[in-house]
């Protein structure tokens, strides 16, 4: 029994994990070089090597990339950093606008720093929260990303069950962060 796209029939149709992989390339090269010089203080001579590592994808591989693991650790570090930098501006800001108002500036001090402070705790906390519960998800995910098929004569992707069409751009799309 062969697989037929469900959008225009042809029989060149293939898991999407294949297009993925053979859409992505890793590269590895090593460069050396010398060199020589000679001023007035005497010669010169130097010399480097360097290894450049990386990966090449192409825009389908781009596209039919399988859903990524997130680091929730990470983000709430990043967001702990940017409320402590975005906080004492907007902490005295709003001191000199209650200041301006008439209700002094300690009182805006103290709304201001209660806002930067429950920010400073709240917002990492909802991002580990949002990282994990996106983790939890994922193997369930990957399984549905594993169960697409694509078509290589018009890039159509769908599930093998009845030939259901997947219209977004990336396929499994996992809600959430």
């Amino acid at each position: 029994m062969s697989l037929h796209c469900p959008e225009c029939g042809s029989e060149d149709v293939y898991r999407v994990a294949v297009a993925y992989e053979k859409g992505v390339q890793k590269t590895r090269s090593k460069t050396f070089m010398g060199g020589g010089l000679l001023s007035l203080f005497g010669p010169a001579f130097g010399i480097g090597a360097a290894v450049t590592r990386g990966r090449n994808t192409t825009l389908l591989a781009e596209r039919l990339a399988p859903p990524q693991k997130a680091h929730p650790i990470l983000v709430a570090i990043i967001t702990f950093f940017a409320v402590c930098l975005l906080g004492f501006p907007v902490d005295f800001a709003l001191a000199f606008f209650f200041g301006g108002i008439g209700l002094g500036q300690k009182v805006g001090l103290v709304i201001g720093g209660t806002i930067w402070l429950g920010c400073l705790i709240g917002l990492p906390i909802y991002a580990l929260y949002k990282g994990f519960q996106y983790n939890l998800r994922l193997p369930k995910a990957i399984a549905e990303w594993n169960n697409l098929y694509t078509c290589d004569r018009c890039g159509h992707v769908f599930t093998k069950e009845a030939g259901q069409s997947i219209t977004a751009n990336k396929p499994a799309p996992v809600s959430g962060l």
